[in-house]
């Protein structure tokens, strides 16, 4: 995901943002988007409710999801969007 988002942001950080712990910055959560395939229309929308979770006065800070990253090791697998 960081390679197809042009090693913006390292593999780490992705890992971390998608744990779920902690609002990542902006600049994270666009790379991922990038980094799965998403278009201008994605990122644009993604950044929106971005900035409404973190103008928010409770802001979200866990998640009741297993993280991301162990799950993504079970599926390798890249959805293609096409």
């Amino acid at each position: 995901m960081a390679q197809d988002a042009g090693n913006t942001v390292a593999p780490s950080t992705m890992c971390t943002a998608l744990n779920g712990k902690i609002l990542p910055r902006l600049e994270v959560v666009l790379a991922i988007v990038t980094g799965c395939g998403g278009t201008e229309e994605d990122r644009q929308r993604f950044a929106t409710a971005w900035r409404t979770i973190r103008l928010s006065p409770n802001q979200i800070t866990s998640s009741p999801h297993p993280p991301l990253c162990e799950r993504s090791a079970q599926y390798p697998h890249r959805v293609d969007r096409g």
